[in-house]
């Protein structure tokens, strides 16, 4: 989901445009993931990558036509995302795709079951550092789509189903609308922290290094990676801004996210 803190609009090319009355909807492809750890790369046509602290949700049961209370029961848990963006390929068209698909951009952290978690709503800090310098400090309670209307509202046209994930937009302290603009280039390190959900750290790395084998490359191997044993004993290590994203299961839909299933299909909003 793009633009869903008002302080993050309010720093963008959009902060003169009327409040969108509907989430902005992406995609982001499977093989665009990553964990965190692994080297995120910069292609060769970009000064640099701008860094995105979000939360994506993880749906546990089919939605068809839910409503909102319906699609936020069917959460199932959450994780830390950095939505790792190429402001040059986002910015060639109106669609943002292109530019949020970079090799290996998107480290998502261990699942969180929505127990453990709570409610978005009552306020989760999230927080993004640069070389260990604070660039994002915020709380949850800022959104402005939540996330069991926002699935409601896709279920309404998109059939959504165990595995699907929903990244619910990022707050205000990106780089690109600093001045100068402040992007990631190889050397640089960057961690994404939420409350009750842990963190990520990334290293940024050169474009040649997206020919080289990395862990990005473990997305080819999930299901034995998602076999591993689990961090703790109710995060699950998963591999891995506005968009829905399906890990298509083999053999048909289950009922529930099942570890060690998980092929890399892409069927997003």
């Amino acid at each position: 989901m793009g633009l869903n803190y008002l302080d993050h609009i309010a720093e963008g090319a959009f902060r003169d445009q009327e409040l969108a009355e509907h989430p902005t909807l992406f995609t982001r492809w499977t093989r665009s993931l990553t964990v965190g750890g692994a080297e995120i790369p910069v292609p060769s046509t970009e000064d640099g990558l701008d860094w995105e602290g979000e939360i994506v949700a993880w749906v546990g049961r089919t939605l068809v036509g839910a409503s909102p209370a319906e699609a936020l029961a069917a959460v199932v848990g959450y994780s830390t995302f950095n939505d790792v963006t190429a402001w040059r390929a986002q910015k060639l068209t109106s669609q943002w795709i292109l530019g949020k698909n970079v090799d290996r951009s998107g480290p998502l952290g261990p699942m969180v079951p929505a127990k453990e978690v709570g409610d978005l709503r009552d306020g989760l800090w999230l927080r993004t550092r640069v070389n260990g310098t604070t660039v994002q400090d915020a709380s949850t309670s800022q959104m402005i789509h939540r996330g069991g209307e926002t699935l409601s509202h896709i279920s309404r046209t998109l059939t959504l189903h165990p595995g699907d994930l929903l990244a619910t937009g990022t707050p205000s302290g990106v780089g690109y609308a600093r001045t100068p603009p402040w992007l990631l280039r190889p050397g640089d390190v960057v961690e994404v922290e939420v409350e009750r959900l842990g963190g990520l750290r990334n290293a940024i790395v050169g474009g040649e290094h997206r020919r080289n084998p990395s862990l990005g490359d473990l997305l080819d191997e999930a299901p034995e990676f998602l076999r591993s044993p689990p961090v703790r004993s109710s995060r699950l290590p998963l591999t891995g801004q506005v968009g829905v994203i399906r890990f298509g299961t083999r053999g048909g839909r289950s009922p529930r996210p099942e570890p060690g299933r998980w092929s890399s299909q892409v069927e997003a909003a």
